[in-house]
C-alpha cells in the first residue's frame, strides 16, 4: 500500500513537473492572474453541488443496506462517506474500510456487510462512468481524435481516420474476447486474468443486486443525482472565468468525462487532472494556460469538500452518538 502510495504521488508530480516545463514565465503568470480574478462565488456553488452529490451517495447507500435489515441515520452514513473519501486521499483503497469502519462504530452495522455493499457501488457506478465514456466518444469523437492527433500524433504517426481508429479498436477488443473464452482454462492461471474476470463478475453481481432492493427506481433516480451533481459541479465552475463561460454542456461533458480518468489513474487526481482538464478545453479553443488554471480551481474545490468536511466527522460523529454509548 505504501508502494502504491508514493507511486501515485510521483506520477502526480510528474504529471505538474511535465506541463510547468513547457510554459514560460509570462504563461506562469497567466495562471497565477486567472486565480487572482476568477469568481469564486461560481466555485462556492460548486462546492455546495458537490456536498450534495456525497449527499445523495449516502442515502443511497441506505438502500443499499436495507435489505440485509439495517437503517442507519442519515448523518452517520454522510458522515461515514465523508470520512471515506478523506482516506482515499491519504492512502489508495483505505477509505472503504475507513467508511465502513465508521459505519460500524456509529451503527453496528458489520463491516463485511458495508463493505459488500460498497463493491456494489463501485461496480455499479463503473458501469454509468462507462457509458459516459462511450457516450462521449462517439458523440464528440472526432473532435476528441483531431486534438489528440495534433497535439500527440501527428509528428510520429501517418494521419489515420477517428472510424479506422475506432474500428481497429472494436476488432482488437472482439479478438481478446475470443482468446479469453478459447482459452480461459489456461488464461486464468494468471493473476492479472483471475483479477480482470472477478472484477467483471463484481460488475455483474452489482448490476444484478439493484433487482433485489425494495425501490430500485429510487436507488437509479439516486444513482442519476449523483453523476448529474459531478457534471453540475465542474460545469458552473466555467462560469468563474470569462474565457469559459460561454462554453455549452458539450465542453464540460467532454471534460467531465475525460478528466474523471486522471482522478483513476492518480491518487485523487493529483496534477493530472488539472492537465486533462487543459487538454479537453483546448478542443474548444481555450488556451492552455486558462484550461489548466481552471482545472485547478475545480480541483481544488473537490478537495476543499472532502478535507473539511471529513476531518468534521471524525471529530463530531462521536458527539452526535454520545447518547447511544
Amino acid at each position: 500500500m505504501v508502494l502504491q502510495l508514493a507511486f501515485s504521488l510521483l506520477l502526480g508530480a510528474f504529471f505538474i513537473w511535465f506541463f510547468v516545463r513547457r510554459l514560460a514565465q509570462e504563461e506562469i503568470d497567466q495562471i497565477w492572474d486567472v486565480f487572482g480574478r476568477a469568481n469564486y462565488g461560481w466555485i462556492t456553488i460548486s462546492l455546495i453541488v458537490a456536498v450534495l452529490s456525497h449527499w445523495f451517495r449516502a442515502i443511497r447507500w441506505i438502500l443499499l443496506l436495507q435489505p440485509m435489515g439495517y437503517k442507519p441515520k442519515y448523518i452517520n452514513t454522510f458522515g461515514a462517506v465523508m470520512i471515506g473519501y478523506l482516506g482515499n486521499l491519504v492512502f489508495p483503497r483505505l477509505g472503504e474500510i475507513l467508511r465502513c469502519s465508521s459505519l460500524y462504530q456509529q451503527e453496528k452495522v458489520p463491516v463485511s456487510k458495508s463493505l459488500g455493499t460498497v463493491v456494489t457501488e463501485r461496480a455499479i457506478d463503473f458501469i454509468i462512468y462507462a457509458a459516459l465514456f462511450v457516450f462521449v466518444i462517439i458523440t464528440f469523437g472526432e473532435n476528441i481524435y483531431s486534438y489528440i492527433e495534433i497535439t500527440f500524433l501527428a509528428p510520429i504517426l501517418e494521419k489515420v481516420s477517428f472510424w479506422k481508429l475506432a474500428v481497429l479498436l472494436f476488432g482488437i477488443t472482439v479478438a481478446l474476447l475470443g482468446i479469453y473464452f478459447l482459452f480461459r482454462r489456461k488464461l486464468i492461471q494468471y493473476g492479472v486474468v483471475r483479477k480482470i474476470e472477478n472484477f467483471a463478475i463484481s460488475l455483474w453481481d452489482g448490476l444484478k443486486s439493484i433487482v433485489y432492493l425494495k425501490r430500485p427506481w429510487i436507488f437509479l433516480v439516486q444513482t442519476f443525482m449523483i453523476w448529474f451533481c459531478y457534471y453540475l459541479g465542474l460545469y458552473v465552475c466555467f462560469f468563474a472565468l470569462p474565457e469559459t463561460s460561454s462554453l455549452g454542456w458539450e465542453p464540460a461533458m467532454v471534460a467531465f468525462v475525460l478528466s474523471t480518468v486522471g482522478s483513476m489513474l492518480v491518487q485523487g487526481g493529483m496534477g493530472i487532472y488539472p492537465m486533462l482538464i487543459a487538454g479537453s478545453l483546448a478542443i474548444y479553443g481555450i488556451a492552455d494556460v486558462k484550461g489548466y488554471a481552471l482545472g485547478w480551481l475545480i480541483w481544488g474545490a473537490q478537495q476543499i469538500v472532502v478535507v473539511v468536511l471529513g476531518t468534521l466527522f471524525i471529530i463530531l460523529l462521536p458527539y452526535f452518538n454520545r447518547k447511544k454509548r
